[in-house]
């Protein structure tokens, strides 16, 4: 196997159906409805003139923060609104235009291509629960971008690294899920003094080194007087801003009382059900433990840095179902030789998991369709992701025929 990463894995051809079964179109017609009611629901939210308060989208406080407010962390897309809007650009508007652009490639485009052989059931049990977004989505659609990416061209070139380092200051965890990708591009720059290597992962090396060298110097003018004064009230209090300058001690000792809270631990069981979701899906073609150990630590991390799991876990989802597929291997599909040792038995231990999950993946679907999840842990959402997306279609279809004068069934 070559160590090279220049260029990704594809996935292996599927053997192509004979015909199109009745109820695989009818899955990908429930897939396609609940891709298209978020988008719905996303453009009814955020593409009108004035920011309600509160208000669950892509133009929420931190949305806004910003370099010229003295911003580091998640400062670029409220610094690209801004300089459109003095350009006499209705930035907040286009803003949202490429949210809605990268959810359209990233839903309608790369996971369909990436679910393709799954069964009927699977789709539909993907359809109706949190693994597509039963909130309105928010920049964290924007990790996906690097995955688009390597969808397309299938390299891990210096263009690919140079996305990652430049949306890292959209959202800090772009650096964390694609840190796995660094890992061999350093190895062979090391092992082998190769320059082309080490060039290629430099950008997202020097991002990392602004995260932790360059201090925010928080000002929120911009956000508490220009952008009230384009239309955006809401902006001027929030509680953002209080957290936006809490010390990282502090915002995790915050976020595990919130996490170990009685509401916390009712829907850690859907996050439970979501990390063996990931194992199953990073292991349905290949195994790698390190790789889907690195990721589940990752995660962890992730989710008690922000607790808002309920809103990352479609686009973490995402991002590994097509991680499973187009990254490039790191470690070798051969059988292991290791004797009856630890590392054998623990190689052994992870594989049967990984089995186990894989074999059991329909069921983890089930449950997780049946799992209450909130956007945020502080805001749990007392119905399971199946009724909450059933109920949404039903009083949107009753909408519809009040519209055209048809009497409802009920």
């Amino acid at each position: 196997m070559s160590n090279d990463l220049t260029t990704a894995a594809g996935p292996t051809p599927a053997a192509r159906p004979d015909r199109a079964s009745p109820l695989r179109f009818a899955a990908w017609f429930a897939y396609v409805l609940a891709v298209g009611d978020v988008l719905l629901q996303f453009i009814r939210c955020n593409l009108t003139p004035a920011l309600e308060t509160p208000c669950r989208s892509c133009l929420r406080t931190d949305n806004f923060f910003s370099f010229s407010s003295g911003h580091v962390r998640r400062a670029l897309c409220g610094e690209i609104m801004y300089r459109l809007d003095l350009a006499g650009l209705p930035g907040p508007f286009l803003y949202a235009l490429l949210l809605a652009l990268v959810f359209l490639l990233s839903y309608g485009v790369l996971l369909p291509v990436c679910l393709r052989k799954d069964r009927p059931a699977a789709l539909v049990l993907i359809a109706l629960s949190p693994l597509l977004p039963l909130w309105l989505f928010d920049r964290d659609i924007l990790v996906l971008v690097p995955m688009l990416y390597l969808f397309a061209r299938r390299r891990t070139d210096l263009p690919f690294f140079l996305l990652i380092a430049v949306l890292a200051f959209a959202h800090e965890s772009v650096l964390l899920f694609y840190s796995v990708f660094l890992v061999q591009p350093l190895y062979l720059a090391i092992r082998h003094r190769s320059a082309r290597n080490l060039v290629r992962i430099l950008p997202v090396l020097a991002a990392g080194l602004v995260f932790l060298l360059v201090p925010a110097r928080v000002s929120h003018v911009l956000e508490l007087t220009y952008w009230p004064s384009r239309g955006f009230p809401g902006l001027q209090e929030s509680w953002l801003y209080r957290f936006a300058g809490n010390p990282l001690g502090k915002t995790i000792s915050l976020h595990l009382g919130w996490l170990l809270s009685v509401r916390g631990l009712v829907e850690w069981t859907a996050v439970l059900v979501f990390f063996l979701l990931v194992i199953a899906t990073l292991n349905r073609d290949r195994m790698r433990p390190a790789e889907t150990l690195w990721l589940l630590a990752v995660n962890t991390g992730f989710f008690v840095l922000t607790v808002d799991y309920g809103r990352y876990i479609p686009v973490l989802f995402a991002f590994y179902t097509a991680y499973s597929l187009y990254a490039p291997p790191l470690t070798s599909n051969a059988p292991s030789q290791d004797g009856p040792g630890g590392a054998g038995r623990l190689r052994l231990a992870a594989a049967a998991v990984a089995s186990f999950t894989v074999r059991h993946r329909t069921a983890l679907l089930v449950l997780l369709a049946l799992a209450v999840l909130g956007p945020w842990v502080t805001e749990p959402d007392p119905a399971p992701a199946f009724y909450t997306r059933v109920s949404s279609w039903v009083s949107r279809a009753g909408e519809v025929l009040r519209r055209i004068g048809l009497p409802l069934p009920i």
